[in-house]
């Protein structure tokens, strides 16, 4: 647990884009953490330990020497949970930052034209 490997490790020969496999080892851990979800609603230790213990596929970005490449590493299905989440709150943050800050250019850009 916790290896990081190029993405191009993962596809298959006759495979030949690096974005159609990321979606799929995205789409692949998704659907084990909601199924860990679906099993928490019933048994929640049960969940717990389950996800404690299966590992998925955590595809990121990382700009490398020719550019961005993609990336995966190992981890449970627990910590993809938690980086997900991480994630998902850093990109609203980051939107509503954006939202002001485009307000504000705006507010201010027709205050300049008011005599």
């Amino acid at each position: 647990m916790g290896d990081v490997v190029e993405l191009a490790r993962f596809r298959p020969l006759d495979v030949t884009s690096d974005a159609y496999v990321a979606t799929l080892l995205r789409t692949t851990s998704d659907f084990v953490v909601g199924y860990v979800q679906a099993m928490a609603r019933r048994d929640p230790t049960a969940a717990r330990a389950f996800a404690d213990q299966v590992q998925v596929a955590w595809v990121r970005s990382m700009d490398g020497a020719r550019g961005p490449k993609e990336i995966v590493e190992i981890v449970t299905a627990t910590e993809y949970a938690r980086r997900r989440a991480m994630e998902i709150g850093r990109l609203a943050g980051e939107s509503v930052v954006a939202s002001m800050v485009a307000k504000n250019d705006q507010s201010k850009h027709e205050n300049t034209k008011k005599p």
